[in-house]
């Protein structure tokens, strides 16, 4: 649907005509309503249209009578294309056919306007229609229909049909664009020049499906391969003999590990401060300090690699169902056994490291709720410990570090740092374009559009061109015919 901008062809004064009034008001009340009523009822009958076929046949005869080229000329004139002299003639004949239709429309479309104004007028009390005479200058005792004339057509001056029209057309436009899907609105959009796009609205959205997925939420480095625990089900004898089994053997691995932890201890022990330090050296680690603390950072690298080789051996041993059973769980790419083993010892490494960094900002918030709670005198610390039904405890430094475990345990330090978490990840986003937020948004499955923006910033863009913007269709392949 087009959004017609030019003036109207037909004024709507030559649709409404008054004659104007010069008796004085005690002789003008009845018969000049009398007689603008009836000069009403002669403005609103419709045209009386001609006939078309004869209009047609008259016409076509006319140019057919006319050379070629100046058929041409006034084809080219009328924007349609050059062709045979009878299939020109036929062009025009329809441009003009459907130039008298739209002039047409036109006329029916502004009368209807007009009519329906002086319809709301008359449907006003004289009163206040006195008072809307009064406010453009119009004073003096006048009847009713009198009154309604001269706002009617005042608001013909002051462009009121041309305005009722943009309206009506801006409200169908509206409603052609609201019937379509975002999809499309956003094709539109891009062609008429017109951002779609809320930045905030995106980020927001795009936030809410990262928070729903976990983003924010405290690391956890999942457990690998535990022992199979004993079923519950059936005998409770044989359950419990079970359990008692298990408990022993898990009692020996624990004896055999602080044996083999105290050896290794002690065999590093052993070794100069040189050869400490090449061994932390070999190791990517920090080779300075006391020896005790270099003994100490080459033990725990020893357990880390220890674990390590006994992780990649336990899933090297894996069926290759399971393993790709397990690999599918975590969101990684199955493929060969070697490969999945890899990749899992890679998810892995990668979780520990997220949990270490976190347990870092634990260790921050902490430091600062520290601070926090120091500001505090020992009778209002007192009072938070009474409130989350703490022990009270004596003295200042242990009510603190009550407090202290107490938002560690009941997840306060972790609501803290999802937060901080959350605001960092929002300030990252706004700094992104909006492409790449549009991007993120698809990834996500996250609505980067608001329709009824989209709609209203398309519109304002279409009131600047002057057109309703159109999505192009491909042009369909013509099907091939073959030559026999």
């Amino acid at each position: 649907m087009a959004i017609q901008k030019r003036k109207a062809v037909t004024s709507a004064g030559s649709l409404f005509k008054v004659k104007s009034l010069k008796a004085k008001a005690k002789e003008e009340e009845v018969p000049v309503e009398s007689e603008e009523a009836e000069q009403t009822e002669e403005a609103c009958e419709p045209v009386q249209l001609v006939d078309e076929t004869e209009l047609q046949n008259t016409r076509r005869k006319e140019l057919k009578s006319k050379p070629v080229d100046d058929i041409k000329a006034l084809v080219t004139s009328s924007g349609l294309s050059l062709g045979k002299k009878e299939d020109m003639i036929e062009a025009v004949i329809q441009h003009e056919e459907k130039v008298r239709a739209d002039a047409l429309a036109q006329e029916a479309e502004i009368r209807a306007i007009v009519v329906a104004k002086k319809q709301e007028l008359e449907k006003v009390s004289l009163p206040e229609l006195t008072t809307l005479c009064k406010n453009i200058g119009i004073t003096g005792t006048l009847a009713k229909a009198a009154r309604v004339e001269k706002l009617l057509t005042q608001w013909q001056e002051d462009g009121g049909v041309d305005k009722a029209r943009a309206k009506k057309s801006h409200d169908a436009r509206e409603q052609e664009l609201e019937a379509l899907d975002t999809d499309t609105l956003h094709k539109l959009c891009e062609k008429a020049g017109a951002d779609p796009f809320i930045k905030e609205v995106m980020v927001e959205r795009a936030l809410r499906k990262e928070a729903a997925a976990g983003h924010f939420c405290p690391p956890k480095v999942e457990q690998e391969d535990e022992l199979q625990q004993p079923s519950n089900k059936g005998d409770v004898v044989a359950t419990l003999i079970a359990t008692e089994a298990l408990r022993k053997k898990e009692k020996e691995q624990k004896r055999q590990q602080e044996e083999e932890d105290a050896e290794k201890r002690k065999e590093l022990k052993s070794k100069s401060v040189d050869e400490l330090k090449k061994l932390l050296s070999s190791k990517g680690l920090d080779a300075t300090g006391k020896k005790d603390d270099m003994v100490e950072a080459l033990f725990q690298a020893g357990v880390q690699e220890a674990a390590l080789a006994a992780r990649k051996a336990s899933l090297k041993s894996m069926p290759i169902e399971d393993l790709k059973k397990l690999a599918f769980s975590k969101g990684l790419e199955v493929s060969k056994k070697e490969e999945m083993v890899e990749a899992l010892l890679s998810h892995e490494a990668k979780q520990r490291k997220d949990f270490e960094e976190y347990q870092a900002k634990v260790t921050d918030v902490l430091k600062v709720m520290h601070e926090e709670l120091e500001a505090k005198t020992a009778a209002e610390l007192k009072d938070l410990c009474a409130e989350k039904s703490l022990k009270l405890g004596l003295a200042k430094p242990d009510r603190i570090q009550t407090l202290l475990q107490d938002a560690k345990d009941n997840g306060e330090v972790d609501k803290r740092l999802s937060a901080l978490g959350c605001q960092q990840r929002k300030e990252a986003l706004l700094a992104m374009d909006k492409s790449a937020l549009k991007s993120l948004c698809d990834e996500l499955k996250a609505d980067a559009f608001v329709k009824p923006i989209m709609i209203e910033r398309l519109l304002e863009r279409e009131m600047e061109l002057g057109c309703p913007t159109e999505v192009n269709e491909p042009a369909k392949k013509k099907a091939r015919t073959s030559k026999k």
